[in-house]
């Protein structure tokens, strides 16, 4: 990658020292599009994969796949000004991405010497914005359930809830649920539980005395809310 980026970076300065008139049509334009826009979905599904797995090399990948739909980027645009006849952009516009590729490079470069020196790495910060978002999404959908569970139960057990919790949850049979991180382990699938509830009471949502868990006239008033 770093490689790479020192190549792009030499082309870029040797055409600007150097003019060279480019070639326009549409396979060229077509050829630069498709090929960033699956990059650009490829590097989205393995940055994902890779955060939630902590792959190292697999982020990697996700991060070269992501140069290259900024690369095609940057041909597109290059060839946008070609035919309004501003050849120079490309080269600027090739210049820039050599920076990004040498950037992301000694990114990867520092992150593998924390790995080799034992450091555990981040992954968190190479989460997809919109990850987050679902996460959040998730926790409220979560939160409403057994909301509506207590309300149905009038009163419920902590463990009742969490047997219930359980069966409704526990889904490792299911691929696309249990890559999406629904009821990995049955720890987990407590533990999430367990953290919501806790939110739930903090909200004055749901009242708890000791292991028996009621709901509150609030937390009737925002079930309904959500229905």
């Amino acid at each position: 990658m770093l490689g790479v980026g020192a190549g792009a970076g030499y082309e870029a300065i040797h055409r600007i020292l150097v003019p060279e008139a480019l070639g326009v049509d549409l396979l060229t334009f077509s050829a630069a599009i498709v090929s960033g826009l699956v990059c650009l979905i490829l590097g989205w599904y393995q940055q994902y994969v890779a955060a939630r797995s902590k792959q190292l090399p697999l982020l990697s990948q996700a991060v070269d796949s992501r140069n290259h739909a900024i690369v095609a980027a940057g041909v597109t645009v290059g060839l946008v000004a070609a035919l309004l006849r501003f050849p120079l952009l490309d080269s600027l516009v090739g210049l820039a991405i050599a920076g990004l590729i040498l950037k992301s490079g000694i990114e990867l470069a520092i992150e593998t010497v924390r790995a080799l020196r034992g450091e555990e790495i981040d992954f968190s910060r190479y989460e997809l914005a919109f990850v987050e978002e679902y996460n959040r999404f998730q926790e409220q959908q979560l939160a409403d359930w057994l909301l509506s569970v207590v309300a149905e139960e009038g009163s419920i057990h902590l463990s009742k809830l969490l047997a219930r919790s359980r069966e409704m949850l526990a889904v490792e049979n299911v691929p696309v649920l249990r890559e999406m991180g629904w009821g990995k382990t049955l720890t987990g699938i407590e533990k999430r539980v367990g953290s919501v509830m806790e939110n739930l009471v903090a909200q004055s949502l749901v009242v708890s005395h000791g292991k028996k868990l009621e709901i509150t006239e609030k937390g009737i008033s925002t079930l309904e809310g959500n229905i």
